[in-house]
């Protein structure tokens, strides 16, 4: 059965979008791969896991706008959606994904600092209570001691009294 034109020129116009969504998800794979620094085994992985994300998409533009028939043009479309989104896209979309990984690594470290200080603060804080604690500790233990050394030479004062002068 022939397509009408206008149906093809449809399925050609989504193929292209289709490409450029494709592209935008892959230039944010790419950026996302090389913050994270995988290592062999998974990027590989990584990458199985993209191709079959992209080929899903596909599928499924493919299958909502022309039920799954795949013509030369729909090649073309992808490749010229693809192409056409790095050429004039694809460094903007991986510039702004880079600015965006650096400023949560600016936030992270801002973060993390920030809690350092807090814990050297607190650990400062909790020096400072111990040792007032123990200033207190002994400093009642000395009154005690005066307390107690005054209750039992209270009565030997009585029969030795100090003489003045």
């Amino acid at each position: 059965m022939i397509e009408p034109v206008e149906s093809q020129a449809f399925t050609l116009l989504v193929t292209v979008m289709t490409g450029v969504i494709v592209g935008v998800f892959f230039d944010l794979y790419r950026v996302a791969r090389s913050a994270l620094a995988l290592g062999p085994v998974a990027t590989a992985v990584g990458d199985i896991c993209f191709s079959l994300f992209a080929t899903t998409v596909a599928f499924t533009f493919l299958l909502a706008t022309c039920w799954g028939e795949v013509r030369f043009y729909v090649f073309l479309g992808f490749l010229a959606g693809f192409a056409g989104y790095r050429a004039v896209l694809g460094h903007r979309v991986i510039g702004g994904a880079v600015s965006v990984v650096e400023a949560g690594r600016r936030v992270r470290r801002r973060a993390r600092l920030g809690v350092r200080e807090a814990s050297f603060r607190l650990r400062r804080a909790a020096v400072k209570a111990r040792k007032t604690a123990a200033r207190a500790r002994r400093a009642a233990a000395a009154r005690r001691a005066k307390l107690e050394a005054g209750l039992l030479l209270g009565p030997l004062r009585l029969l030795c009294p100090r003489r003045k002068g």
